[in-house]
């Protein structure tokens, strides 16, 4: 291939991209919330621990905070696990999996993608000193607040993302609102990819001090395979019945630690 249609493609990759953060229901954007309701729509769409603890010193250390979380890149078949979309960076957190040598083949051959296509790719392992990796890339994270300043965010009280319940079939409204109201934050469900494939969806995703269930509906022709894709990759998954919405509630809180 030549050097100009490299670069074309290079440069229809990134367009591609931005319609995928264009179009794409996992999109979660700072504008329109305060910063402690970002930092909860980004927790619920993390699919792991580790995920969760980067984002709390992400916010302990008043460092700036994602754009967005779980967004697919189609032309790299590469779900980065958080994008800085202003500065084109995407960030992944690599637990202890990503040690093993055909895992680091499949990230370096998606980092290399990612290249291509114009984002900055910076990987956080296990391993790592998280700290002195968000201090070199001050440029993305922005500078640690004072030891006073990171007192004052981390005393800030939690706040839940008010409910949109028109995200909701009506037969779910019952369901959301009740989680709501015990002050678990409800988002939206969204496509669960296999391959760069969609193989179902999730119905919503319920939110507590930083634990995540994924709830999927019962009835769901596809219930199978997204629930067996979802805990394959570790994320926690309760199934939910449109007519028992009252034991719903319970279970969830309970697994949750709410109730």
């Amino acid at each position: 291939m030549s050097p100009s249609a490299e670069g074309s493609q290079a440069l229809h990759f990134i367009f591609e991209s931005a319609l995928t953060l264009a179009r794409s229901s996992s999109i979660v954007s700072p504008v329109g919330f305060t910063r402690s309701e970002h930092l909860q729509k980004l927790l619920q769409l993390t699919g792991s621990d580790l995920e969760r603890q980067w984002l709390k010193l992400l916010e302990s250390r008043g460092h700036r905070l994602p754009s967005h979380a779980q967004i697919f890149i189609e032309p790299c078949k590469t779900r980065p696990d958080f994008l800085y979309s202003e500065h084109q960076v995407a960030i992944y957190i690599d637990g202890p999996h990503h040690r093993y040598p055909n895992r680091q083949a499949r990230d370096e051959a998606q980092t290399e993608c990612m290249e291509d296509c114009g984002y900055t790719v910076l990987r956080f392992r296990l391993e790592d000193d998280w700290e002195s990796l968000l201090n070199r890339f001050k440029d993305i994270f922005g500078p640690a607040q004072s030891a006073a300043d990171i007192q004052s965010v981390m005393a800030k009280p939690s706040e839940v993302t008010p409910l949109d319940l028109d995200l909701f079939e009506p037969v779910w409204h019952p369901l959301m609102s009740r989680l709501t109201a015990l002050g678990i934050a409800v988002g939206a469900g969204a496509d669960v990819q296999a391959d760069g494939r969609v193989v179902g969806a999730y119905l919503a995703s319920a939110n507590y001090r930083g634990q995540t269930l994924y709830l999927v509906d019962q009835a769901d022709t596809a219930i199978e395979a997204v629930v067996k894709l979802l805990q394959h990759q570790g994320y926690h998954v309760r199934q939910v019945c449109c007519e028992r919405q009252e034991e719903d509630i319970h279970t969830i809180a309970h697994l949750l630690g709410a109730s």
